[in-house]
């Protein structure tokens, strides 16, 4: 272990918090639907066992024909209706940065994931998050006390969507740091009542 005096500092304040042992309690968590993240390596792939949000838009032309309809004119064409959890996470978010958000370029910002959605007919957890973060409106978004909420908004559209809970698959990517062993895991529940203690 570094033994730099920021470490040995770092490590008495811990001992002190803590009584000078550990804290870790055993508990049982129930996600019925979690969302899974991976991290992205560097060469840019992404694990494949993270949850993949897909997509579905719907065009319409001016007649009100449907794509499927005959007659369909793709001239006319416009986005009539956006389906799946893609866009309920997107939309959700969105709503969010146009309510919280003092920059008034919510739509211009997010059309460009938007776009990137319709192009693949869904998206990984980890590029949607990914853009998300990347959207000045949301990230700047603040509470009536000017506190900074873009991560609190972002997991707020996961919730909406119908997931419960965060599995980040890989936290040493995810957070930029390499001492967490291989093979960790963390889990964020949304609602305290999906934590049961264990009985020793």
């Amino acid at each position: 272990m570094n033994s730099t005096p920021e470490n040995i500092a770092t490590r008495m304040a811990m001992g002190i918090m803590m009584g000078g042992t550990e804290r870790v309690m055993q508990v049982y968590l129930r996600m019925n639907k979690p969302f899974y993240m991976a991290a992205q390596t560097s060469s840019g792939k992404v694990k494949s066992d993270q949850t993949q949000l897909f997509a579905e838009t719907v065009y319409e032309d001016e007649e009100g024909r449907l794509q499927e309809d005959s007659g369909f004119d793709m001239g006319s064409a416009f986005v009539s209706d956006m389906i799946g959890p893609a866009w309920d996470i997107l939309q959700a978010a969105k709503e969010s940065a146009r309510e919280h958000s003092r920059l008034a370029n919510v739509d211009e910002e997010f059309s460009f994931l938007e776009a990137d959605i319709i192009d693949n007919e869904g998206i990984s957890a980890s590029d949607l998050i990914e853009g998300l973060k990347n959207i000045e409106t949301l990230m700047y978004a603040q509470d009536d006390y000017g506190n900074l909420i873009g991560a609190d908004l972002i997991t707020k559209a996961i919730r909406t969507a119908g997931y419960d809970g965060i599995v980040y698959l890989e936290p040493s990517k995810n957070f930029n740091m390499p001492h967490i062993p291989v093979g960790t895991r963390h889990y964020i529940v949304f609602d305290p009542k999906q934590n049961k203690k264990r009985n020793r």
